[in-house]
């Protein structure tokens, strides 16, 4: 079963999954795919505090533009096609990411117009 998703209007891909946390928290939400990031996925603060999970770490990280930043890691368990997996997210300001990390052992096939479909298939 692949995990699906799209492209928005301005050709951004996204794929929706469910996020859990503790004591049975749960969050359905969407999720921009960035090429850019090799971790596995980055929450924004107040999902991280909705959810209640639980810090494993700080970690320094190099940014897009060079600089190093410390952010906190944390463990999250995500539905992935129809199981669920453990993941480890940083708390990052901004819209939820799903980083390179997270699609390691897949094949992800974008299609780069407005609604075009997202497609990550298990190959490993």
């Amino acid at each position: 079963m692949p995990i699906l998703g799209e492209s928005d209007p301005y050709i951004r891909p996204f794929v929706f999954f469910v996020v859990r946390g503790r004591q049975g928290a749960e969050q359905t939400i969407r999720v921009r795919l960035d090429t850019g990031f090799d971790g596995s996925l980055a929450l924004p603060p107040s999902l991280v505090d909705a959810l209640g999970l639980q810090a494993a770490t700080a970690r320094r990280t190099q940014l897009a533009d060079g600089s190093l930043a410390y952010f906190m890691e944390y463990r999250v368990r995500i539905l992935w096609e129809g199981f669920e997996r453990p993941v480890r997210a940083l708390a990052k300001p901004g819209e939820p990411l799903a980083g390179v990390g997270l699609f390691e052992g897949y094949r992800v096939c974008i299609e780069f117009i407005d609604g075009g479909e997202i497609r990550a298939e298990f190959i490993a």
